[in-house]
């Protein structure tokens, strides 16, 4: 390669260099603004996914909801960094905490994201924009004699009739949204025996 050669490579790699640097500080992003619901005790936080609820542009300003959980009793205190394309919020909680965890909807503002094609992560973990407010599951299907009686919904709830053979006779656990709500004792030519709310109950007639 020849000398003039090697020059003008240098002069358009100091310029590539000095271009960089512009974008780098003109994507000035800061967090203008910041709010947080109280803790929502209408939702499960076991089986919340964290998530982005909305994200939206007014203007230069980024609006961005997420829903997550924390811990309870606690102040959130936000901040955030642009590197590499993704956008990093993270929250530092502050104060006496409970001991529990909370469902907590978090609002972001944003502005500076120059390029509106990027990651978005939470406390160094990636999240995407959904409508499922809880974690979704493939749904299994239980069967009894080769016949679908009940099964895991989406969110891995069991839903319908768990049948069980007993010694000498046959219980049928009905359920709903993962919890029992009645017990029935049949014989094995399907009689009723015994029904009832309680378990314990039918198990002692059995």
């Amino acid at each position: 390669m020849s000398h003039s050669s090697v020059l003008i490579m240098r002069k358009v790699f100091t310029t590539l260099l000095i271009f960089w640097s512009i974008l780098a500080i003109g994507q000035d992003v800061r967090l203008v603004d910041f709010q947080s619901t109280d803790c929502d005790e209408t939702s499960d936080p076991y089986r919340l996914r964290t998530r982005i609820i909305q994200q939206e542009f007014h203007g230069d300003t980024l609006q961005i909801k997420v829903g997550t959980t924390a811990t309870c009793c606690v102040d959130l205190i936000p901040s955030i960094a642009f590197k590499q394309d993704t956008l990093n919020l993270h929250l530092e909680e502050t104060g006496i905490s409970c001991e529990c965890i909370c469902c907590y909807q978090l609002n972001f503002y944003i502005t500076g994201l120059n390029d509106k094609n990027f990651g978005v992560k939470l406390l160094s973990k990636t999240i995407e924009q959904s409508d499922e407010k809880y974690k979704t599951y493939p749904v299994e299907y239980i069967t009894y004699n080769g016949d679908t009686t009940a099964y895991r919904d989406k969110y891995g709830l069991r839903q319908g009739v768990i049948v069980i053979e007993l010694k000498d006779n046959v219980l049928y656990k009905y359920v709903k949204d993962d919890e029992y709500i009645k017990f029935v004792l049949k014989d094995k030519v399907g009689n009723v025996l015994m029904e009832s709310t309680d378990y314990y109950e039918v198990i002692e007639y059995e």
